[in-house]
């Protein structure tokens, strides 16, 4: 029942208050969701609002890759996906130097969110706000996956933006699986040639 607008002055107004009164010194930065009417990195437009009237001198964007994944279920493929990516990015012309972190992961869910657009009651038998909760928790980890990108092609991706700080964020059951994600997405990138990750 929002827009994108409202979400983002709600939010500037926010941070300016919380920011008010703050010791803190570090980076500020805005993290792109997929839900329609969040700040999505639709557009430079979004960006310069939310920037505009936050009154924190030092801000910036955190760019999560696999939500920006999650806005489009056409995509079936790393390849599809990084290409998506790199032409999202590159819409927002010289708004993309605002992006100070990116959290590095792959997301390709688009036959469950499909799947699950379908269900009649997807709380079916989730009585109480707790059973409600973890129904809604396990729908939002099954939209993003936080998988590793495999693909050398998502290099590209730090040839359109150039951030101070690049967190691989992997959902993982175990140490192992923890590890082959660090490792395979750390190969993608040193193939693609990042240097910076060579996994030697």
């Amino acid at each position: 029942p929002w827009t994108w607008q409202s979400t983002v002055d709600m939010s500037a107004d926010l941070m300016n208050e919380v920011m008010r009164e703050s010791s803190y010194e570090g980076q500020l930065l805005f993290e792109n969701l997929w839900w329609p009417g969040n700040f999505r990195l639709d557009s430079a437009e979004e960006i310069e609002r939310l920037l505009g009237r936050v009154r924190y001198p030092n801000t910036g964007v955190a760019l999560d890759t696999g939500h920006m994944l999650n806005k489009n279920q056409a995509i079936r493929t790393e390849e599809e996906g990084i290409a998506y990516l790199l032409d999202s990015l590159r819409s927002l012309g010289d708004a993309v130097s605002t992006i100070k972190a990116v959290h590095l992961s792959c997301s390709l869910s688009a036959e469950y969110v499909k799947t699950s657009k379908s269900l009649e009651d997807p709380y079916a038998g989730a009585e109480s706000f707790r059973d409600r909760f973890a129904v809604a928790r396990r729908h939002a980890e099954q939209v993003d996956t936080h998988d590793a990108f495999e693909s050398p092609d998502i290099a590209k991706l730090f040839e359109v933006i150039d951030p101070c700080h690049v967190i691989f964020e992997f959902a993982f059951s175990d140490i192992n699986e923890w590890r082959r994600k660090i490792r395979a997405q750390r190969n993608a990138l040193a193939e693609g040639g990042c240097r910076a990750f060579d996994a030697r």
